[in-house]
């Protein structure tokens, strides 16, 4: 199981935060003087928006945002950093890395298997 906690998503796209000092910040305790605290301390990302303790991931086609993060503070335990496709995820400790996910070519050739909105939302939900 990851390790990739506290980790915060950018207001305006999906690049994501993960600092080592935050983890020691929570690791033991969480609440909402503990993210306050936190939320002061996070940068601008390298889009211009700001990483945010409520804030998601966003669909790379329709820019919403992918609501998994319903309430803040319970939020800063959830080991389950997700990067999306063409996001950059940042950390206090490795460089930046972005991701990209590509397809297989059986993947390209069966597109009848597309996902709509709901039910990645579904699968999120699932996950967390």
């Amino acid at each position: 199981m990851s390790e990739c906690f506290p980790h915060f998503f950018c207001d305006t796209c999906s690049n994501v935060i993960h600092r080592d000092a935050d983890k020691r910040i929570v690791w033991h305790e969480k609440s909402q003087q503990i993210l306050d605290s936190i939320a002061i301390t996070l940068p601008k990302c390298s889009c211009g928006g700001q990483f945010a303790p409520k804030c998601g991931p966003k669909c790379k086609h329709c820019n919403a945002e992918i609501p998994i993060v319903s309430n803040a503070v319970d939020y800063l335990h959830c080991p389950n950093m997700v990067v999306a496709d063409g996001a950059c995820a940042y950390s206090d400790r490795l460089e930046p890395y972005m991701v990209r996910i590509i397809e297989s070519e059986e993947e390209q050739h069966n597109k009848s298997l597309k996902r709509t909105k709901n039910s990645w939302l579904s699968l999120l939900r699932r996950l967390f």
